[in-house]
Parts: structure tokens; sequence; C-alpha cells
């Protein structure tokens, strides 16, 4: 689930993304817009991407702790 959730933020944000750039697009000149290597920060992307699944591993692992504790707790 944890990398089903990694790449499923990943194509939203890259997708996000590049509805934004279209839009900034439409003041560009003649509707062309120039894009230099570093301006596209896939860094960012992963970051995010990454960031997001670990948080979901993080409280998926807290809940089930949480469980097992109380349920050793009334036994």
């Amino acid at each position: 689930m944890t990398v089903f959730i990694f790449f499923a933020m990943t194509i939203s944000i890259t997708a996000l993304d590049s509805k934004r750039l279209i839009l900034e697009c439409t003041a560009c000149d003649d509707g062309i817009i120039r894009l230099p290597f570093n301006q596209l920060t896939y860094d960012k992307y992963f970051i995010i991407s990454l960031t997001t699944a670990i948080a979901y591993l993080l409280t998926t692992y807290l809940l089930e702790r949480r469980r097992l504790k109380k349920t050793n707790e009334t036994i």
C-alpha cells in the first residue's frame, strides 16, 4: 500500500504542477513556454511523494501498535 501511495502521489503532484505550468504559459510569448533543465525540480516531486508514503506507513504502524497495546492491557 505504501508503494501504491508513493506512485499515486508522484503522479498527482506532477499532474498538478504540469497544469500550473500550462496556466502560467498563457502569459508567455506566443503561448510557448521555455523550460530550462534546471527549472523542473524532480527532487521536489520525489521528496513530497516519499514523505507522504512514509507518513502513511508511520501512521498505520502507530495505530497498529496502539491497538496491540490496548488488547494486551485488557488480557
